[in-house]
């Protein structure tokens, strides 16, 4: 298969200075792309500033011949958000994709969780992304086409301990992917989301401040083996691949970590459907509450209108049945 680019396309990574941000924005520009490096500079808690690595990226990748422009910004901020797609039409006159990299965690329990962590997960997350994107939409929808790469997390879907704030934030971000894949899909604009993992500044962090939660293992011995599989370049090759303009689909999930790459997806199953609508009640729910909670059959939907759809098919199905009973 010919070598993918991106030569004479413009992509703005939120979240660029360190860890994968870092090696998306690496990866853009070694194939060709303009790159706007955006880092606030946060620390890991969401609320500490540090120095902001955006620049030293920049220098990276123009010492290997590259184009790119840093952003110190704060993308929690709707002017912050805006600035960072200003550079993009300053610097390189065009966005054509945006990357909404940036991220903090939280690991406090719901009963133990601040005002200040779960706003701050917020801010960073779900803001973020919005900001952001809400001024790339314009351009991308003048031009008639845009990527924007959302990044979600498994934590989002499947929960996970002593991260609330952080799990609720990237659970925000699927239904503004589903969204926004619907509104812009008659513009040319596509919109995915992306669930990475790899041993990153961010991955340490948690080892570090959180321990044995983690996982059912030991810290250390999970720590090693992510060091070892993860490489943080992997989650870099599927946002590429959602960036890019060969990239055909819109509204959907991927995992990408260690080496492998795969769809997620929201199904939902058929479950109980009564054919004795002026019945249905409590008692009739328990009654069935197998079939109620079985995963088998499902469908997967595209949006509530399917979903709508769906429910109508199998009532009227289920309505024809009883009636022959």
């Amino acid at each position: 298969m010919a070598t993918l680019k991106f030569d004479g396309r413009v992509v703005a990574i939120t979240g660029a200075g360190r860890g994968l941000g870092r090696e998306h924005a690496l990866l853009f520009a070694s194939r060709g792309g303009a790159v706007v490096v955006n880092d606030y500079g946060l620390a890991m808690d969401g609320v500490t500033r540090e120095d902001s690595p955006a620049e030293a990226v920049v220098a990276e990748i123009k010492a290997a011949g590259g184009k790119a422009v840093a952003n110190l910004q704060d993308i929690t901020k709707p002017e912050g958000g805006a600035s960072v797609i200003e550079d993009a039409i300053k610097h390189f006159g065009r966005i054509d994709a945006v990357v909404n990299n940036a991220g903090v965690v939280g690991h406090s329990t719901f009963e133990d969780c601040s005002i200040e962590e779960r706003d701050a997960n917020m801010a960073v997350h779900y803001w973020g992304h919005w900001n952001v994107t809400k001024a790339a939409w314009g351009h991308m929808k003048k031009q008639r086409y845009g990527r924007v790469v959302n990044i979600f997390s498994g934590a989002a879907t499947a929960g996970a301990p002593a991260r609330v704030a952080y799990s609720s934030a990237k659970g925000a971000i699927i239904g503004f992917t589903r969204t926004l894949a619907i509104e812009g899909k008659e513009h040319g604009i596509k919109v995915n989301a992306l669930g990475p993992a790899a041993y990153t500044r961010m991955t340490a962090y948690s080892f570090k401040t959180f321990g044995k939660g983690l996982s059912d293992g030991t810290p250390e011995g999970q720590e090693k083996w992510m060091s070892r599989f993860f490489d943080p370049r992997h989650p870099a090759a599927g946002v590429f691949v959602l960036a890019h303009e060969s990239c055909s689909v819109t509204g959907n999930l991927y995992q990408c970590s260690g080496g492998r790459m795969a769809r997620f997806v929201l199904g939902e199953a058929q479950g109980f459907v009564s054919g004795d609508i002026a019945n249905f009640g409590p008692e009739m729910i328990m009654q069935n509450w197998e079939r109620v909670d079985s995963l088998e059959p499902y469908a997967v939907l595209d949006g509530p209108t399917a979903s709508m759809a769906h429910h109508m098919e199998l009532s009227l199905k289920a309505e024809k049945e009883a009636s022959k009973a």
